[in-house]
């Protein structure tokens, strides 16, 4: 915001500010906590204990004790918000819309009622909703990955839509859109005891070395594939309605396996095939075909930076497709076979 915090705010920068200060509303009754997420270290303050319930358990795994200096400020609330009328440009579509002017950067899903908006240049993000009925139940296993996607660009890192699991060796990331098969192959490396950092979204990094982090404690799975990986019965929480998939509280049920990061050894692209098949060699553009369309497309407002992190993992990794067959017991065997190759 050009001339200081005095200088009278508009555009985009008065519905950041309404935002940002609709939070400090008297009736609320706020709490804060600490977090780190791929290394960038994050002050998260909800409006009230609900919100808190219904989005912090999903983060928790990343919580810590204290904060380095300057944190990432991220403030959560729900309730009225009339400033919100000019983000709402076509409230008639089911779609969500992303703008960005100067360093301010927000979603808007008009369905759900729900606004994430972050100002780059002062690290500070608002998360809003009309009201805690409105959450969908994705956004509860998976909160504020629109934030995380803005703020951990300046890390620098890219979210991806991707999964992520790990033996000693190293790890694997696994791309593509939905329905190729990630989160399946990701728990059920879990069920067989394989370290896990994300079924669904991950960040990245490549400061010394291509390393998948985590962000959310949770997996999910589809009822057929949940009926075949009962050993994880004890970590499912909910059915969620609409696709009536299987929520899993990893977090909680398997904290052992939730890993910070992993240093990745290869990259797959997974399918669903009749049978199973052996690792096959790609070249880097076919990652980037699967990885990046469905990254754009769920998760707007991409920075240089963060595309040069996936551009140079995508350059440095060896990158595999596999299909995954019916038995999803499999998945971890196939996928130590691609461990066995890049090694």
């Amino acid at each position: 915001m050009e001339g200081g915090r005095d200088a009278a705010p508009t555009g985009a920068d008065a519905v950041f500010e309404a935002a940002w200060a609709g939070f400090e509303h008297p009736s609320f009754e706020p709490s804060a906590a600490a977090f780190s997420f791929a290394g960038t270290p994050c002050r998260i303050s909800v409006a009230d204990d609900d919100l808190a319930r219904a989005l912090l358990p999903a983060i928790s795994r990343r919580h810590v004790a204290a904060l380095e200096e300057h944190p990432v400020e991220l403030r959560v609330w729900s309730g009225p918000f009339p400033g919100l009328r000019p983000l709402d440009l076509d409230a008639r579509t089911p779609s969500t819309s992303m703008t960005r002017t100067g360093d301010v950067v927000s979603v808007f899903d008009p369905t759900h009622r729900n606004l994430s908006i972050y100002d780059r240049r002062e690290r500070r993000g608002v998360w809003w909703t009309e009201s805690l009925d409105a959450i969908p139940s994705w956004e509860r296993s998976a909160p504020f990955r629109h934030l995380f996607h803005w703020m951990l660009a300046d890390a620098p890192a890219a979210v991806l839509h991707a999964a992520s699991v790990g033996t000693d060796v190293g790890g694997v990331l696994l791309v593509g859109p939905g329905g190729a098969g990630k989160s399946t192959a990701a728990l059920a490396c879990v069920d067989a005891g394989w370290r896990y950092v994300a079924d669904d979204y991950c960040a990245l990094r490549v400061d010394e070395t291509p390393t998948a982090w985590n962000l959310y404690g949770t997996g999910k799975l589809t009822p057929s594939s949940a009926g075949y990986l009962d050993g994880l019965d004890d970590a499912r929480i909910e059915v969620r309605p609409g696709d009536d998939k299987s929520i899993y509280d990893l977090g909680s049920h398997r904290g052992a396996q939730v890993t910070e990061h992993l240093a990745l050894r290869a990259i797959v692209v997974p399918s669903l095939s009749p049978t199973p098949t052996d690792p096959i060699p790609l070249a880097a553009g076919t990652a980037a075909l699967s990885l990046l369309p469905s990254t754009l497309l769920q998760l707007p407002g991409a920075r240089p930076a963060a595309l040069a992190v996936v551009t140079t993992a995508l350059r440095s990794l060896p990158v595999f497709s596999v299909g995954f067959g019916p038995d999803r017991a499999d998945a971890p065997r196939q996928l130590a076979r691609v461990l066995a190759h890049a090694v």
